[in-house]
């Protein structure tokens, strides 16, 4: 595991030099609209979309390679592998409990930067999927609670979750579905719309004109999330085959030529997700362990620990300006998981006020993976 430096953000050699990001550290909330009907199904997880034909970006290569063999762009046969990745899956895990919102804000800021230096460095170029999930099923406002005239979630306060509970009828069973995209972020101080996404998934494609405007709107998951915070059962169950195979809330997300990283934020130390919970839907897999997540991704990505990076912005260690981020010596249940990825895996402090030299790092990381990588067929 790669721990963030705080000195200087280093530059890349110069076969891969990308120019520093210049990022604000306020955060950009950008306005999302509502989309038609038309892709409104597809949102439940019923979309017969395909990005099959997505054409993949990169140099063209040549005929033969130095040993005169024929590569799969020359010959058009997909049994040959080329070299380095041409998609990249970014799955981002967002804690959503009442304590995130700074964190959240610094997230949000750093996003466009660190896509565009992505774009600038990676030969996947514009080939990306990206995805949000929180880390609570439900919230704390249900349909019962909002019957519940004393309940928070009937007060008449931005502070509180009434949107909630005045557009209950409008959520779909992918909005309240463990591990889903989030596309419909609703509670304190969430984006509280349904969030405009080209495409109709619950994932931003690439290509979409408007993806940081889109990012804005689903990564502001707000503050309504369950006290115990379960980001890993939230990224075991975003890549099950449950979710993403035909008809799954993410059909499409992950895809078996594809690079996967997974950013995963949270302030909160708690073991919660090493506990067993009762409502665990057992079709998404075992997610009581290290062992147990580290598996979930190997499967997602058909055992090749070589196609995943893992980055993670947790409560251990100090920020650069010397503060603690620990709480009461917990966490390291995560630090043991990024650790599994061994220079794949990167940590970082949650409690820095901005994430900006975290992803300049992570490009790099990101960047060597993609160099690497070789999808098993």
């Amino acid at each position: 595991m790669k721990l963030v430096s705080h000195s200087t953000p280093r530059l890349f050699g110069l076969a891969k030099a990308i120019p520093l990001l210049v990022i604000s550290h306020a955060m950009a909330l950008v306005s999302c609209g509502r989309i038609g009907y038309e892709s409104f199904d597809a949102r439940q997880g019923t979309s017969s979309a395909s990005n099959s034909d997505i054409n993949c970006a990169g140099d063209t290569a040549s005929e033969e390679d130095d040993a005169g063999t024929a590569t799969e762009a020359d010959t058009g046969d997909d049994s040959i592998p080329r070299n380095g990745c041409q998609m990249v899956d970014f799955l981002f895990v967002i804690d959503n409990s009442v304590s995130m919102q700074d964190q959240q804000a610094a997230l949000i800021a750093s996003f466009p930067g660190f896509i565009s230096t992505i774009q600038a460095t990676l030969s996947a170029k514009s080939d990306y999927h990206v995805m949000v999930v929180d880390t609570d099923a439900t919230g704390r406002c249900t349909a019962q609670t909002c019957k519940d005239l004393s309940s928070p979630c009937r007060k008449n306060d931005a502070n509180f979750d009434e949107y909630i509970c005045n557009h209950i009828k409008e959520f779909t069973p992918c909005d309240k579905s463990w591990g889903a995209g989030v596309i419909h972020p609703a509670g304190s101080s969430a984006s509280n719309q349904l969030c405009e996404i080209m495409g109709g998934n619950r994932y931003i494609l690439g290509d979409d004109p408007k993806k940081e405007a889109a990012f804005s709107c689903v990564a502001q998951v707000g503050l309504s999330g369950h006290q115990d915070e379960r980001p890993m059962d939230a990224m075991v169950a975003a890549v099950s085959d449950k979710r993403n195979g035909a008809g799954g809330c993410n059909e499409g997300f992950i895809r078996e030529d594809a690079i996967l990283v997974v950013t995963f934020i949270t302030d909160d130390p708690k073991t919660a997700d090493l506990a067993p919970d009762p409502d665990w839907d057992k079709e998404l897999g075992p997610s009581d362990s290290v062992a147990d997540w580290y598996s979930a991704l190997l499967k997602a990505k058909n055992d090749n620990a070589d196609a995943i990076v893992v980055l993670g912005l947790i409560p251990v260690g100090k920020n650069s300006a010397g503060e603690d981020c620990s709480k009461d010596g917990s966490g390291e249940h995560w630090v043991k998981f990024i650790d599994r990825f061994g220079d794949r895996g990167l940590q970082g402090a949650v409690c820095e006020e901005q994430y900006v030299s975290f992803f300049e790092q992570a490009v790099a990381v990101i960047d060597d993976t993609c160099d690497d990588f070789a999808p098993i067929k």
